[in-house]
């Protein structure tokens, strides 16, 4: 009950931000010069983003496996899986992560307190 309430909250969390993004907000901006204060009527644009960036902030951390940014962090914005690749750039590829690591095995370490 308690992870289909959250998934309500989220899903309404949505609704609200398409809401707030179709919705004018006219405020009040004032403004001081030589000739006194000034006042203007306009649509609160700062405060539609603000409003609105929250709530994806929020459904970000309520579900991150659906909100949540997607990070990649072994492919470097490369297609890599099985079917993307020909077998010889797979093979190529492989090599290719051995002879790195091969390297790196080889360096001397570097000692940070010297």
């Amino acid at each position: 009950m308690y992870a289909r309430a959250k998934a309500a909250q989220a899903e309404r969390l949505a609704e609200e931000m398409l809401e707030i993004a179709d919705t004018p907000q006219i405020g009040v901006r004032t403004k001081e010069g030589k000739d006194g204060v000034d006042t203007f009527e306009e649509d609160m644009l700062g405060h539609r983003k603000l409003q609105i960036d929250t709530r994806k902030w929020l459904l970000a951390k309520l579900q991150p496996r659906k909100y949540g940014d997607k990070l990649d962090i072994t492919s470097n914005n490369e297609h890599v899986n099985g079917k993307e690749l020909t077998a010889a750039e797979r093979e190529a590829r492989a090599a290719s992560i051995a002879a790195a690591a091969a390297a790196r095995m080889k360096a001397k370490p570097v000692d940070p307190f010297s």
